[in-house]
């Protein structure tokens, strides 16, 4: 299944959302995630919402070192929903204790 979903994103395009950190601990990071739900007539896992990619990529500023990692996955949130939940979750919370939303999801690596 995974080298599936990696097909699936050797093609892809522009990410559905790109963030850039500032290099406030040395670092510059970037991640990029892609979802897609061509897949999901073809899986067998309960609720598919969609298949993601999530690249990593870190640049340290003082020796240039250059990170990589790549997650791929599959989650019974719809696009638009983890999307969401990405730009909220890194904002200030005024309840910091709340109970997260119950969802599937299965990382491979």
């Amino acid at each position: 299944m995974a080298r599936d979903i990696a097909l699936l994103f050797e093609t892809r395009g522009v990410p559905d959302f790109v963030e850039v950190t500032t290099p406030e601990q040395g670092r510059i990071e970037t991640q990029r995630i892609g979802c897609s739900t061509v897949l999901n007539p073809y899986l067998d896992f309960p609720y598919s919402g969609h298949a993601f990619l999530i690249e990593h990529r870190s640049v340290d500023k003082k020796t240039g070192e250059h990170t990589r990692e790549d997650a791929l996955g599959i989650t019974s949130r719809t696009p638009q929903t983890s999307l969401t939940a990405t730009r909220t979750d890194r904002q200030p919370r005024a309840l910091e204790h709340r109970k997260p939303p119950v969802h599937h999801r299965l990382e491979l690596r």
